[in-house]
């Protein structure tokens, strides 16, 4: 989905920025100073954030996709295998419990 709409933006058939390679998340751009310069350099170590699949989720997956959808799609082993052409399988239901949690841990303190 993600080299797909890459294409249509490059042929002018979807909006400017929409589309990413796979340098816009495993060649990551970072921000460093230097004394008084900040620099604009690209991370090419890929060992920070692809392999094991987990280490994507944070800094990869979520810059753009929620927890839930990035986690759905890390543990689905044939999603992977694949390089995420579809949606997720199946769904991991150990957020929803953190989320529900948090929101009566609030509740709560609000009452």
């Amino acid at each position: 989905p993600h080299f797909r709409l890459l294409n249509e933006e490059l042929k002018g058939q979807a909006a400017k920025g929409t589309g990413v390679s796979c340098a816009t998340c495993h060649l990551p751009k970072e921000i460093v100073k230097i004394g008084d310069i900040q620099k604009t350099i690209v991370q090419h170590n890929q060992n920070l954030n692809l392999r094991p699949t987990q280490k994507m989720m944070r800094g990869v997956c979520m810059n753009c996709h929620g927890a839930g959808f990035s986690l759905d799609s890390l543990v689905d082993k044939e999603l992977v295998r694949n390089n995420f052409s579809e949606q997720p399988a199946k769904h991991i239901e150990s957020l929803d419990m953190v989320e529900k949690r948090l929101r009566n841990d609030s509740k709560k303190e609000n009452d």
